[in-house]
């Protein structure tokens, strides 16, 4: 035992690099095996005769549960921390042997009778008679003596040879099973199973394939790309996109059924293979996108899109599903998230102000704009990421490979210019790279975020918020400092801030700095398209929505205006174009009267304008609605506040938009004259008017009937 003890502490002392793990596992091996022989036959020959079964069930009850929690701890740690764990026993266990005393029946068996009864008397205690248990032991052992030893030709007699060759056969069938494999892998294993089988019949695409070279951060296996990957994938994209420089759309895959499926599994898992793409996929077009702000002849004000193959976007699918199953992000990131939106977001940022406005307590809020970010992500710091996030290194050389030896070319109004290289920054337009950069956000700011509401995040689009001037310009500070380290850049000009002041006592009035220049100070901004006032109010976001719906009016003027469309497919259009740009943020709104009189002189101008009748046709409004097909957009609105706050009743406790609110303070001195409306005394009203229990909004069918508004 004291042999198989140094072995275990010498191999895993020793361990530097995976062929020392090869030879230190062979050698434990034998360590093991000698552990295996010889503690049973110990523990069978110390024991008293009426406890010797309970005993010697005890040492493999031991080694199970040993075992059974080594497999657990291999969740989640490294195993050279296992390695060290295991060494940790042996070390007990060296000094202790010199204690334990010898096997009686051994020392009989060599002679040493005043020894035995030495041992025999420790081991029953020195108060204990053990006349019979040793004159028990002597009478064994000179019968087995009389016997003769057991030789190895004996093994071979034909009584011995089947008892023999059914139990080293076993044995030798279980180890070559490839069991060992798959238990000391096992919890790698379901880490990397997506469903929990790994197996589905004789299918090729299942069979698991062992990552590159031996990795700490990976610790497992990573499966080929599967059809049904590759299917959900398919189902996800977009059609009618532009199409990249290889001039496939990915329309074509989805004719093709099946036959494409498999055949882009085949594909997919070549390039999985050899961690190289097609080079025709290493091309790209980018075309500059004008903001619809700013200098038409700045180059600043333009967005560049890539048009890139569909099929490498469809590639980009299936390895965004794997990521998005290995890595998590912070609940400060709204953007591109599931189960989180741009109405989350802007739902805790004005519950926040409603809160503070009835405390009479100031807001600070600084709006971060980072410049170009995804176009200036640094390579080095997106493979710095993904490590900290523990991705596999097999989907990092995947990645790098999409972004190794990649050429654009920019389209103008002359042509196309030639092509390119493009070292930095993610692609625009790709489908990997939303998640990529929520991936490279996170981890560089993960340690200066805080909690949500007062640090939100939407891709690029940061909003910091404190309760004092001088506590947001430090949190700015620490985020410029941290971003500008990593190679991002913090925008001078596009940052902004904006003071809440509804304590209106006028303290603390100063300007917020970024690096020694002046952030500008705004009373109203646009915040992921809904637009916030420094009292809190929604006057603003209203008029920007009745504003956005007559931007879309005009563009789809042509049709609108036609008298050869029909009226209901004219109102088909409203409904689908026109009022949801009216209606977006309305969830969050606490209406007043004016606010709703505003939405519907609005809807109605532009209904009758659809009717081409004017007021002074004295034509009703119900027969207007009547003959486009369009509901009221009053209850439109209540009915989008009503679907929000049953989705919030539905939402669990640790979501965001729970563990965002701030609670309301007991014992608050109320202000004179009428309180502001809030948002949950409007929800209150809509509930009373239309005869609705809160209490139904768990069912969410039942809310979903409850609060349908139908069209005429």
């Amino acid at each position: 035992m004291t042999t198989s003890a140094l072995m275990a502490v010498d191999v895993w002392s020793a361990l530097q690099h995976t062929s020392f793990l090869y030879m230190g596992r062979l050698l434990e091996g034998f360590g093991v095996g000698v552990i295996s022989y010889v503690v049973p036959v110990y523990i069978a020959e110390i024991s008293p005769q009426n406890m010797r079964g309970a005993l010697g069930a005890v040492n493999p009850l031991s080694a199970t549960f040993g075992v059974m929690f080594v497999y657990v701890l291999g969740l989640f740690f490294p195993w050279r921390l296992l390695a060290l764990i295991g060494t940790l026993p042996c070390l007990f266990l060296i000094p202790g042997l010199f204690f334990i005393p010898e096997s009686p029946r051994w020392l009989a068996r060599m002679n040493r009778m005043d020894d035995c009864e030495t041992s025999l008397q420790v081991l029953r205690g020195f108060n204990a008679d053990i006349t019979a248990e040793a004159n028990d032991i002597k009478i064994a052992v000179t019968s087995a003596n009389k016997s003769g030893t057991i030789s190895f030709q004996e093994l071979n007699q034909k009584k011995n040879r089947t008892p023999l060759i059914l139990g080293i056969g076993l044995l030798v069938l279980q180890q070559l099973s490839g069991i060992n494999c798959i238990v000391f892998y096992s919890g790698s294993i379901f880490k990397a199973a997506d469903e929990g089988i790994l197996f589905n019949g004789g299918n090729e695409s299942s069979t698991i394939e062992l990552d590159e070279p031996f990795d700490d951060n990976n610790r497992g296996f990573v499966r080929r790309i599967q059809e049904y990957e590759v299917k959900e994938a398919l189902k996800r994209m977009k059609v009618g996109k532009a199409m990249g420089p290889d001039g496939i759309p990915i329309e074509v895959w989805r004719c093709l059924g099946d036959i494409a499926i498999v055949w882009l599994t085949k594909l997919f898992n070549t390039i999985f293979r050899t961690n190289r793409m097609p080079d025709e996929w290493r091309r790209s077009t980018l075309v500059p996108i004008f903001k619809n702000k700013g200098d038409v002849q700045s180059c600043t004000n333009y967005r560049g899109i890539k048009l890139m193959s569909h099929t490498m976007k469809l590639w980009e699918r299936v390895i965004e599903h794997r990521l998005r199953k290995m890595t998590s992000v912070t609940q400060n990131q709204f953007g591109f998230m599931p189960g989180r939106s741009t109405m989350e977001a802007i739902f805790l940022l004005r519950q926040l102000m409603e809160r503070f406005r009835e405390q009479k307590k100031d807001l600070h809020m600084v709006f971060i704009d980072l410049e170009k970010a995804y176009d200036k992500v640094p390579r080095s710091v997106m493979w710095w990421a993904l490590e900290k996030h523990k991705v596999a290194t097999k989907y990092i050389n995947l990645i790098k490979d999409m972004y190794s030896n990649v050429v654009t070319s920019v389209r103008t109004s002359d042509g196309d210019t030639d092509d390119f290289p493009i070292n930095i920054g993610l692609h625009q337009g790709s489908a990997l790279s939303p998640y990529l950069f929520a991936l490279v956000i996170d981890e560089v700011t993960r340690d200066i975020q805080g909690d949500i509401p007062w640090c939100m995040l939407f891709a690029d689009d940061v909003v910091l918020i404190e309760e004092s001037r001088s506590g947001v310009s430090q949190k700015l500070e620490l985020w410029r400092q941290t971003l500008e380290a990593k190679g991002f850049r913090l925008s001078r000009s596009k940052t902004e801030y904006m003071k809440c002041d509804f304590s209106a006592m006028g303290y603390e009035d100063g300007d917020v700095s970024l690096d020694g220049q002046v952030v500008p100070k705004k009373d109203t901004f646009r915040y992921l398209g809904s637009m916030l006032q420094k009292d809190g109010d929604i006057d603003e976001d209203v008029s920007h929505r009745i504003k956005a719906g007559w931007l879309k009016w005009r563009q789809a003027a042509g049709v609108l205006c036609d008298p050869r469309v029909p009226h209901k497919l004219k109102g088909k259009f409203y409904r689908t174009a026109i009022r949801p740009a009216m209606l977006y943020g309305a969830e969050c709104w606490p209406t007043k009267r004016r606010h709703v009189q505003q939405l519907c002189v609005a809807e109605m101008r532009m209904l009758r304008w659809i009717c081409g009748h004017t007021r002074r046709d004295r034509v009703r409004n119900d027969d207007i609605r009547e003959r486009v097909g369009v509901a009221p957009i009053e209850e439109k609105l209540m009915q989008h506040r009503l679907r929000w706050f049953g989705h919030i009743q539905r939402r669990s406790d640790e979501a965001p938009v729970h563990i965002g609110i701030i609670r309301r303070p007991e014992n608050v001195k109320r202000g004179r004259g009428r309180p502001t409306l809030t948002w949950t005394e409007a929800v209150k009203r809509d509930l009373k008017e239309w005869k609705i229990d809160k209490e139904l909004a768990v069912d969410r069918k039942g809310w979903k009937c409850a609060i349908h508004v139908p069209e005429p």
